[in-house]
């Protein structure tokens, strides 16, 4: 069975969320292949990513 994933996932590191593209449509949203944010702002990130139709999950 093939592993799902979204355009973008997400870890958190420390005081930091990572978030990584998995797809060109991620990858243009993040304007490269990976993108970090402070915690404090990683959920409105992930819901203006989500309300421009980015599947976004996390990753453990």
């Amino acid at each position: 069975m093939a592993e799902l994933k979204g355009d973008i996932d997400y870890t958190v590191e420390g005081d930091q969320v990572i978030f990584r593209a998995n797809t060109p449509k991620g990858e243009e949203y993040l304007e490269g292949p990976e993108f970090a944010v402070p915690t404090t702002d990683a959920k409105e990130f992930i819901h203006e990513a989500r309300t421009a139709g980015i599947e976004i999950i996390s990753f453990f």
